[in-house]
């Protein structure tokens, strides 16, 4: 994670609110597709700017919950995108079957909303979680509504750590690798938990149908 910090740092010294408007946006978007940042990071570095008084936090707070979403969506579409031709691959129907992926899709239209929320707070778990939303052709609506729910909890409270200890910068940057640690902990408990709620009870679904078909 330095090297995310030693890229974002020179932000800090930056005096133009445009330019570090377009840049946090930038970011955030970008980081949804890959960029080596933690989504986390833009937002804290958002919030110190704004104390510094190089950018009104409001606009600030409206531009980065902007891109997150963004780019929430960038990933969700692209979900939606190999979605289709992800189904006819024969590799994949032999993992899934036609059955696994039609209750898979209805768990997540009946759960979408506490399993965004989940995926939205751990960074290892997001991706493809939304990436699955998109596959599975969850509603835009739901996700959306699920989504913009979700972020507004990370998205203020990375902010305001930011703003918060802003004259505590090297404090601030150690409690974020332990919040990370953290994040990773949990990871595997709740990819447990999502994958005995999904695929478990989707397993015992196929083999009841398999089952009454016979």
């Amino acid at each position: 994670m330095s090297d995310s910090l030693h890229m974002g740092e020179w932000l800090l010294d930056l005096q133009n609110p445009l330019l570090i408007y377009g840049i946090l946006f930038a970011l955030l978007l970008l980081g949804a597709v890959g960029f080596p940042m933690p989504e986390d990071l833009p937002l804290i570095f958002g919030g110190i700017i704004s104390h510094r008084g190089n950018t009104n936090f409001l606009t600030t707070f409206a531009v980065c919950y902007t891109g997150v979403i963004a780019g929430d969506l960038v990933i969700f579409a692209i979900g939606r995108k190999l979605g289709p031709s992800l189904f006819e691959k024969e590799w994949f129907r032999k993992r899934m079957g036609t059955h696994r992926v039609k209750h898979l899709r209805l768990r997540l239209e009946k759960r979408s909303l506490w399993m965004i929320f989940i995926a939205r707070h751990l960074f290892y778990l997001r991706t493809a979680t939304f990436l699955v939303c998109g596959s599975v052709r969850m509603r835009w609506a739901r996700f959306i509504v699920a989504d913009c729910l979700a972020a507004l909890m990370s998205v203020p409270l990375m902010m305001w750590l930011g703003y918060e200890f802003s004259e505590q910068y090297d404090s601030l940057v150690n409690l974020f690798d332990e919040a990370k640690l953290w994040s990773l902990l949990l990871a595997f408990p709740a990819a447990v938990i999502i994958y005995l709620i999904f695929f478990k009870r989707g397993r015992a679904t196929q083999a009841n149908i398999e089952t009454k078909e016979k």
